[in-house]
């Protein structure tokens, strides 16, 4: 009996620190982080991603070779915020654009704008994949 209750309480200690490592998987706050973007504009991994003020975010196509765009349009910023999320976008009217250079299968985000607020704020983007346009979410923690 004394055996089976170290057992039990030996994997509920285990089971509980996987599962707060599985859950916080999505809130990483350090490093560049990479999305995928395929086969469908809809087939986003991971979404949403965190980062820091740092770090950058590196969008690019699966399979490689499709067109990808990274769109931020102003009307999906954060409810009270005007600043676009990374410094060196192409603005378009209303919108922001991400560079994804000459071969536009990946995109780049830069760094994140100096003259964003301290906060937490997630901005949704729009991701084109061979003109399908799906949404994904991008959030900023800024100290």
């Amino acid at each position: 009996m004394r055996k089976a209750s170290i057992i039990l309480a030996f994997a509920v200690v285990v089971g509980g620190i996987v599962g707060h490592f599985l859950g916080c998987a999505h809130t990483r706050t350090q490093g560049d982080q990479i999305v995928t973007v395929g086969p469908t504009a809809k087939d986003v991994k991971p979404d949403p991603v965190t980062i820091g003020p740092g770090d950058h975010v590196f969008w690019r196509t699966s399979p490689a070779g499709k067109k990808l765009q990274i769109v931020f349009p102003r009307a999906k910023f954060p409810a009270g915020v005007s600043q676009q999320p990374f410094e060196s976008m192409t603005v378009n009217g209303t919108d922001y654009l991400v560079d994804c250079g000459t071969t536009s299968d990946s995109c780049a985000s830069g760094m994140v704008s100096r003259n964003l607020p301290s906060g937490k704020f997630e901005y949704r983007y729009d991701q084109i994949l061979d003109g399908e346009r799906w949404d994904g979410h991008v959030v900023i923690v800024k100290p």
